[in-house]
């Protein structure tokens, strides 16, 4: 019916790519920003890369 979103043009395509692209991106985030927290704290207790 007209109330429901159509799946076979640019804007579903659209968004369907940018919801993929945000969801890997929040999966690789903690990752990202603990490494260098946790760098720090091995450099801290004596090891060395």
């Amino acid at each position: 019916s007209a109330g429901t979103f159509p799946t076979h043009g640019p804007l579903f395509v659209g968004l369907l790519v940018a919801t993929i692209l945000i969801l890997g991106g929040l999966t690789f985030f903690p990752a990202l920003a603990l490494g260098p927290v946790a760098e720090q704290v091995a450099l801290l207790a004596g090891q060395t890369f």
